[in-house]
């Protein structure tokens, strides 16, 4: 079916930190012209999909997703990446193997580090299974350089290292004339804050310790704050009383 070219849009998946026991982890569905992309890919990434674009009103599955832009190898950003290279390449009516983006260093721990454990062999005699497998079986992998924008399908894409405990990037990304923005995980960086300041919207992280503190985001001018939506939120955040929007699963941001 012939997709149709849509506004810049982002779709939460899930706005919790990694401990949550009422949210699904932080990770986001973004469409702009005929791209679908996700960053990050948390699991149970079929559910995530699938509840999240069922409430939003555009039902996708992992077959519709183009390519995945990989802060890094946190489990609570990464887990989903084994259920969707196995599926993209079991699926009888897959389209093949997804195109992930990734920091350089990030690229060379993902196999043999994240992956190739469960992924890299598959040995089942009495099926007469015995097969050895490398990531490029399961995914189109690109590096990307921080500071040199790149393309993925309509969207063009701009990144950035963000300061977390290991490598990891935040970025922006434009289509139509508006950017997204997005934090990934960071402590509080002003100069992080500032490259993302022009974007009409940004998703920024909150959760404290390693992470960004909302007292330090909440005085924020309020122009900034506006534009921004908290995401990676800890079961108590008190969304009531924030001075910044919390994300919501499921709900359509436009940019």
């Amino acid at each position: 079916m012939t997709r149709q070219p849509v506004p810049l849009q982002v779709i939460p998946l899930g706005v919790g930190d990694y401990f949550s026991r009422v949210n699904y982890t932080t990770t986001f569905l973004v469409l702009g012209g005929t791209t679908r992309m996700l960053i990050d890919c948390s699991d149970p990434l079929q559910k995530e999909l699938h509840e999240a674009t069922t409430r939003a009103g555009l039902p996708l599955g992992v077959n519709d997703i183009d390519a995945v832009l990989l802060t890094h190898l946190h489990g609570d950003h990464a887990n989903g990446l084994e259920g969707l290279g196995f599926f993209r390449k079991q699926a009888k009516d897959s389209p093949g193997r997804p195109t992930i983006y990734l920091l350089p260093e990030v690229l060379t721990d993902l196999w043999e580090r994240r992956l190739r454990g469960p992924m890299g062999r598959a040995h089942m005699p009495t099926k007469g299974i015995d097969a050895v497998s490398e990531l490029t079986d399961y995914f189109d992998p690109h590096p990307v350089e921080p500071g040199k924008p790149f393309r993925v399908g309509d969207l063009e894409i701009e990144a950035r290292r963000s300061r977390h405990v290991l490598p990891c990037m935040g970025c922006k990304i434009h289509y139509g004339g508006r950017t997204l923005g997005y934090s990934s995980d960071t402590d509080y960086d002003p100069a992080h804050i500032e490259f993302l300041s022009d974007s009409d919207l940004i998703f920024h992280e909150t959760s404290g310790g390693v992470h960004a503190d909302y007292q330090l985001l909440a005085k924020l001018p309020e122009p900034l704050r506006k534009r921004m939506r908290l995401v990676h939120l800890p079961d108590d955040f008190d969304r009531a009383s924030s001075a910044i929007e919390p994300a919501e699963a499921g709900k359509v941001y436009v940019v």
